[in-house]
């Protein structure tokens, strides 16, 4: 089982290659903005780096959101374009989910898991999950203040969101590319694969151009 993961739903651009469940290489970089420039060229260097190339992949996994619009579209464009013709197979990673799935590693004091990513401003994406990384709620778009009222004294926050109130949590700087390997490797082997030409990513909020007109 070879599976190469892209994560570009936050200001992390990562990719990384897993071999039989284990991840033997990764490459990511804390920059945003930089995801359409630096994306192909992480992949072609994992490819490069072990002799491989996008048909010796038996899947590829994205981060389908939510996050940011701009990085999940990039992100999204880019694996479908891998997997023309379904070959390899695409998966389609829930971001919070997968937070939640390796934030389950250390939650075993905790009543839950709470997970939240920045959107603009002061909302953010929430969704809350049980201990061990198995949703409770649907994606919830809210301020923080707001969401905050969803967690208790001993939910395990996970996320960005968290940071804008000075809340300690998992992952405040943004998951990489393992954190999606790991969800990804669970769906590769239930076989849960979404077309190439299907695939959309999960905006949540409809995407609103901005102006710059004061």
């Amino acid at each position: 089982m070879k599976i190469i993961s892209i994560e570009t739903s936050g200001s992390v651009c990562s990719v990384c290659l897993s071999i039989d469940k284990n991840v033997v290489a990764e490459y990511s970089i804390l920059k945003s903005f930089e995801h359409d420039r630096l994306l192909a060229l992480l992949v072609q260097r994992i490819l490069d780096d072990f002799q491989m190339t996008v048909a010796d992949m038996d899947a590829v996994a994205v981060s389908s959101g939510p996050g940011s619009f701009t990085g999940l579209r990039i992100g999204a464009a880019f694996a479908k374009a891998l997997c023309f013709d379904n070959n390899p197979r695409l998966i389609a990673v829930p971001t919070l989910s997968a937070m939640a799935l390796s934030a389950a590693d250390f939650s075993e004091n905790y009543q839950d898991i709470c997970c939240a990513t920045s959107s603009h401003k002061d909302f953010v994406y929430f969704q809350k999950f049980d201990k061990n990384g198995y949703p409770i709620n649907d994606i919830i778009f809210d301020t923080i203040n707001s969401v905050i009222e969803f967690c208790s004294d001993n939910s395990l926050l996970c996320g960005n969101g968290f940071s804008r109130i000075g809340k300690k949590s998992l992952f405040c700087n943004g998951i990489s590319s393992t954190i999606i390997n790991k969800l990804a490797v669970n769906l590769f082997e239930t076989n849960s694969f979404i077309s190439s030409k299907d695939f959309v990513p999960m905006y949540v909020q409809e995407f609103v151009p901005r102006s710059n007109e004061k």
